[in-house]
């Protein structure tokens, strides 16, 4: 199974994790994460109007719970429609609406060799200059999917004075860029489902991270927010991080 993720959830009137405090407007997301969810409908689109028989499923599924902590992508990896074990790679669309200069940031570029020249060749054929990030851990729905050893990869096309605020809406998306994400998605989900051996996996020390304000501790956990456990439950953890070094595993 290849799975095509993007969260369709935002903040309502703002409250927690809001960046304009004491707002009660309406936090529509037209970039986070409106873009990303009409990329994975627009790739929904083009792939099923393909007619040739593909070598592996495609799951594409739009995720709830993304801002209250990866609760819809956490959930369907412990409760899979098909068997986590044969989901060979995830592909998430978080924030693809105000790219600039056809800049798009790549996270997970490092979880597989299968990344290696392809996502160079994707992204010469969109017309993209790409950042490449190699982790596999960062504040969206591929994380899920990273903690139980699937290769991944996340496009974001940047924050901007708007996230997290009643502001960002529909008429500032840059939807050329939108465009040219999901030409770079298409190209890579259809060389995952065709190829004969199955993406291996990387384990890569660290978590990428969008936006990090103050001076906080890094402890190198991942929190599991379905859990009905008494205490504080774990996913998994970093590599190479603190958690990591002391022991710490996913289910304690």
């Amino acid at each position: 199974t290849v799975i095509v993720g993007a969260h369709y959830d935002h903040l309502g009137r703002g409250g927690d994790g809001s960046l304009q405090p004491g707002s009660t407007e309406i936090h529509n997301g037209a970039d986070d994460n409106g873009s990303g969810t009409a990329g994975l409908l627009e790739l929904v689109r083009r792939i099923t109007e393909k007619k040739e028989k593909f070598a592996r499923r495609i799951v594409f599924m739009a995720f709830t719970g993304e801002e209250r902590g990866l609760l819809g992508s956490a959930h369907y990896v412990k409760k899979p429609l098909f068997p986590i074990e044969q989901t060979v790679v995830m592909f998430n669309l978080d924030m693809i609406g105000r790219m600039e200069q056809s800049k798009l940031t790549v996270y997970g570029t490092g979880t597989s060799h299968f990344w290696d020249n392809r996502v160079d060749e994707a992204a010469k054929a969109s017309g993209l200059t790409l950042i490449k990030k190699p982790e596999g851990f960062g504040p969206s729905d591929h994380s899920s999917f990273y903690a139980v050893k699937i290769p991944v990869l996340h496009v974001f096309g940047g924050l901007h004075s708007d996230y997290h605020r009643p502001s960002d809406d529909v008429e500032k998306l840059n939807v050329p860029g939108m465009r040219q994400a999901t030409d770079f998605f298409e190209t890579l989900i259809l060389q995952a489902v065709q190829a004969p051996a199955r993406p291996d996996y990387i384990e890569i020390a660290g978590k990428a991270e969008i936006e990090r304000t103050g001076s906080r501790p890094y402890f190198g956990s991942i929190p599991d927010f379905n859990s009905d456990q008494k205490g504080f439950a774990l996913m998994g953890v970093s590599p190479g991080g603190p958690a990591d070094k002391a022991g710490i595993k996913g289910g304690d």
